[in-house]
């Protein structure tokens, strides 16, 4: 089970600055860690924005808490990722992301995420629609028992405000 948030903006109408806000939390029976909550914030660039695609990097900082309960889960990580959305036709987009969220002061620790999504609109109602995703989740760091390597197919409903 994965559930997500993010929220970004631009700093000006027409510009390519914008700045970003994401959370996540994910529930994975298969291993010891259980639940992984992820909060990260930052200023992102667009590099190409044009009515069907748009292309975003995006740095920032945030922490991830992975380790069932203990306060030493909690990592304090810095994140660079970018995005790229074709829009393919109206109510119809697929969204390829890459990120990579290094432990602070322990570079050699990381978690890096690729990301392929499919969205479809609902036109019965305004902002919502269903998508599927293809995740590839690598941990650096495993704890023990934990996988290197993670790979989630996701079916889901999201909803844009």
């Amino acid at each position: 089970l994965i559930v997500q948030s993010e929220f970004d903006r631009l700093f000006r109408e027409g510009g390519n600055l914008n700045w970003f806000v994401q959370s996540s939390w994910q529930h994975n029976e298969t291993e010891i860690y259980t639940d992984r909550f992820k909060g990260f914030g930052g200023l992102g660039y667009f590099l190409y924005r044009q009515d069907d695609i748009t292309w975003n990097v995006k740095g920032g900082a945030g922490a991830t808490w992975d380790r069932r309960g203990t306060m030493a889960g909690w990592a304090a990580r810095s994140l660079v990722g970018s995005n790229c959305t074709w829009t393919i036709t109206e109510g119809m987009t697929f969204t390829g992301s890459a990120s990579i969220e290094n432990e602070f002061g322990r570079l050699e620790r990381y978690l890096a995420v690729l990301e392929l999504r499919v969205d479809v609109a609902l036109k019965m109602l305004d902002n919502l629609s269903v998508f599927a995703s293809l995740r590839d989740e690598y941990d650096s760091a495993p704890g023990e028992g934990d996988s290197w390597n993670q790979l989630w197919i996701t079916l889901g409903v999201s909803y844009g405000f």
